[in-house]
């Protein structure tokens, strides 16, 4: 048994079905008449590669709203190719979905990740919805920690709305920035009461939840 890149155990039969699962979507999504069928059709992992494919077909009003749903599809987008992610946003330019708008002051922004990953382009300006993510993988309260910098105006490619995953469905504003230009230092957030008294009534839940959840990695 092992652990995936979403925190979840993973049994070699259960890795098997999931490369299955890739497998089928993929062929799905290669039939796909348009660029949103093949995202919505395509595996998560497979999301850059399809979004890739039709990008020179895209026009360009509709390029905002199709890198949003390929980058929401993906799960763990950075995990595939940082760099395609970030030029996809540099040549769209700044945009928002409505659910923020971009900052006109420097900003401090937080993010819940483990430390190799914690300059990466996902960050929140909430330090709870960074907790939420810190939580999101059953080991993430192990191996994650709460980070936090201040980021220019400039270094934002996009902000927009999302929802949590399992076991935390709850709304947030992420700021897609480009973590090449994250000059200030990255810091690890001090666990203030707030926060930890969060941390121990999720932890509760998640424990309650673990025995009847469902493995569904495909």
């Amino acid at each position: 048994m092992k652990f995936g890149n979403s925190g979840v155990h993973v049994t070699g039969k259960n890795e098997t079905l999931r490369l299955k699962e890739r497998k089928r979507r993929r062929a799905i999504a290669k039939k796909a008449k348009t660029a949103s069928e093949a995202l919505n059709a395509a595996h998560f992992m497979d999301q850059l590669y399809f979004l890739k494919k039709w990008w020179p077909n895209i026009i360009d009003d509709e390029k905002p709203t199709l890198l949003i749903e390929a980058w929401e599809n993906s799960v763990y987008p950075q995990a595939v190719d940082g760099v395609k992610w970030i030029s996809l946003f540099k040549e769209v330019g700044f945009f928002t979905d409505g659910n923020g708008q971009k900052p006109s002051n420097e900003i401090t922004l937080y993010r819940g990740s483990h430390p190799k990953f914690k300059r990466s382009m996902s960050w929140s300006a909430d330090p709870i919805t960074a907790l939420f993510f810190r939580l999101r993988e059953e080991q993430g309260i192990k191996t994650k920690r709460i980070y936090k910098t201040i980021v220019k105006p400039e270094s934002v490619l996009a902000v927009i709305g999302g929802l949590g995953s399992w076991p935390f469905y709850h709304s947030f504003v992420e700021y897609i920035v480009d973590p090449e230009e994250l000059t200030e230092e990255i810091t690890e957030v001090e666990e203030n009461p707030i926060l930890r008294l969060l941390r121990i009534l999720y932890q509760i839940e998640i424990m309650e939840l673990l025995p009847s959840r469902k493995l569904h990695e495909c």
